[in-house]
C-alpha cells in the first residue's frame, strides 16, 4: 500500500476498456448520441503540452490519446455538449509541481456560471507530477456525464493554504445524473492542517439538484474531508469505497446522501509512517459526520452495509458523529472494529441516530458504545446490544458478532 504508483498501475487492469460500454452509459434516452460522433486520434509525443488540444475539442468529438506522458499545465475550459476524452491505460498527464497548492488550480472546467457542458465522458484520466500538487477538476452537467477511471498519482500538498480539490462537481437538473467510477487518490497530505480552503477529495458544490453516483472510490489523506457531499439539495450515492485517514470525515452526510458497502479506516500511526503527515493542528479523523446545517440540505442520510475500522488516532470524536442540525441519521447493517479506546463510537448532539442490525468488535476494552449530549441513540432489530446501552461496547466476548473481513473493500489494509 505504500507504493501508490504500483498499486494504481495494478488496479488499472480493472478499468473499463470497451469503448462501446462507456458510450452507452452516457447516452440520452434511447438513442446513443456519442456512438455516432467523430473519433479524433491525437498525434502527440512524450512531453507535448496538451491542454490546448483539450480546450479545442468540438461538439460531437471524442479525443483519443495514445500511450505516453504528456504535459497538462494550464486550465482547459470545455463548455460544449456530446464529447469525450478517451485515454489508454498507459496515458499519463504530467502536472507541474506545486500546481493548485496556493490557489484553486483547475485543469479541466466544464461549468462556469450559467454555462454547463453536457453528455460527455472521460475515460482513463491519470495525472502525475514530479512533486506534490493539488490539481482540480471543476465539473458540471445538466443531464448526463460519466467518468470511468480518474487517478491522481502525485501526493497532495503539506501546506495549509488554499488548495484545489480533487473533484468539484454538481448536476443542475433534478433528473440529471453524473457517474464517477474508479476515482483513486492517495493525497497523503498534512491532515492536521484543516482550513476552509484545504484539499477535499470530492466536493459536491451547490447548486446540485441531480444525482451523483460515486462507485469504487479509493481516497486517502485529505485535510478537509474525503467526500464533502452534504450541503446541497440533490442526491449523492457512494458505493464500494475505501476511505482511509481523512480529516474531518470520510463522508459528510445529510439528507439525499447514501453510503453503501464502503470501508473506512482510521489508523494515523501507520499513516505518518508513510508519505502522509499529521501536525498538531485542527484534526479530527471521524468516519461519518451528519451535517444538515445548510439552507439547501435536508436533514437525514443513510449509512448501509459499511465497515469502520479504528486502529489508531490522535483525535476522533466518534466513528459516527451526528451534529450540525442533522436531526436523524440512519445506520444499518454496518460493522465496527475498535482496536483503540474511544469514548463513544457514536457521538451526537441534539439529534438522533437510528442503528439497526449493526455489529461491534475489537480489542479495545475501554471503548464505549455512544455519547449523546441531548439527543438519543436508538438500537433496532438485530443490533448486538439490543438495549443499545451507551456503556461499554460489546467486544470479543460477543463472538457471534465478530468483524467480518470478507465484507470490507478488497484492498483494505489489515493490521495483524
Amino acid at each position: 500500500m505504500n507504493d501508490r504508483r504500483e498499486f494504481l498501475k495494478l488496479c488499472s487492469v480493472g478499468l473499463v476498456s470497451a469503448t462501446a460500454g462507456s458510450l452507452s452509459r452516457t447516452s440520452r434516452g434511447e438513442k446513443d448520441y456519442l456512438s455516432e460522433i467523430k473519433r479524433v486520434p491525437i498525434d502527440a509525443t512524450d512531453g507535448d503540452e496538451i491542454s490546448g488540444i483539450v480546450q479545442s475539442v468540438a461538439n460531437r468529438e471524442i479525443l483519443k490519446f495514445p500511450a505516453g506522458t504528456f504535459r497538462w499545465s494550464s486550465e482547459a475550459s470545455v463548455l460544449v455538449d456530446d464529447w469525450g476524452i478517451q485515454c489508454q491505460e498507459d496515458t499519463i498527464f504530467e502536472v507541474p509541481a506545486g500546481f493548485g497548492e496556493d490557489e484553486q488550480g483547475t485543469l479541466l472546467r466544464t461549468a462556469t456560471g450559467n454555462r454547463v457542458a453536457d453528455n460527455y465522458f472521460l475515460q482513463n484520466l491519470t495525472f502525475d507530477s514530479p512533486g506534490r500538487a493539488a490539481p482540480q477538476l471543476t465539473l458540471g452537467a445538466r443531464n448526463s456525464a460519466t467518468i470511468d477511471g480518474l487517478h491522481y498519482r502525485m501526493n497532495g500538498p503539506l501546506s495549509g493554504g488554499s488548495q484545489g480539490n480533487g473533484i468539484s462537481v454538481a448536476v443542475s437538473n433534478p433528473g440529471g445524473s453524473f457517474r464517477i467510477n474508479d476515482y483513486w487518490q492517495f493525497n497523503n497530505g498534512d491532515i492536521g492542517r484543516y482550513g476552509s480552503g484545504t484539499r477535499i477529495g470530492i466536493f459536491v458544490r451547490p447548486p446540485h439538484d441531480g444525482t451523483i453516483r460515486l462507485t469504487n472510490p479509493i481516497l486517502q489523506g485529505f485535510p478537509n474531508n474525503a467526500c464533502y457531499v452534504s450541503r446541497h439539495g440533490g442526491r449523492v450515492i457512494i458505493e464500494n469505497g475505501l476511505l482511509m485517514n481523512n480529516n474531518v470525515s470520510a463522508v459528510r452526510v445529510s439528507g439525499g446522501v447514501e453510503v453503501y458497502d464502503t470501508t473506512v479506516v482510521i489508523d494515523t500511526d501507520t499513516y505518518v509512517q508513510g508519505e502522509g503527515q499529521l501536525t498538531d493542528g485542527a484534526h479530527n479523523t471521524r468516519g461519518f459526520w451528519g451535517d444538515g446545517d445548510h439552507p439547501a440540505a435536508a436533514p437525514g442520510g443513510l449509512v448501509s452495509g459499511c465497515s469502520v475500522i479504528l486502529d489508531s488516532y490522535e483525535r476522533c470524536t466518534g466513528l459516527v458523529n451526528n451534529r450540525f442540525e442533522n436531526r436523524s441519521l440512519n445506520v444499518k447493517d454496518t460493522q465496527f472494529l475498535a482496536n483503540a479506546d474511544i469514548d463513544g463510537t457514536f457521538q451526537i448532539g441534539n439529534s438522533t441516530v437510528e442503528c439497526s442490525n449493526c455489529r461491534f468488535d475489537g480489542t479495545s476494552e475501554r471503548t464505549t458504545l455512544g455519547r449523546a449530549e441531548s439527543g438519543i441513540i436508538v438500537g433496532r432489530e438485530n443490533t448486538s446490544n439490543p438495549r443499545f446501552d451507551p456503556g461499554v461496547m460489546p467486544i470479543k466476548s460477543y463472538r457471534n458478532y465478530d468483524f467480518d473481513w470478507n465484507r470490507t473493500h478488497p484492498v483494505t489494509p489489515r493490521i495483524e
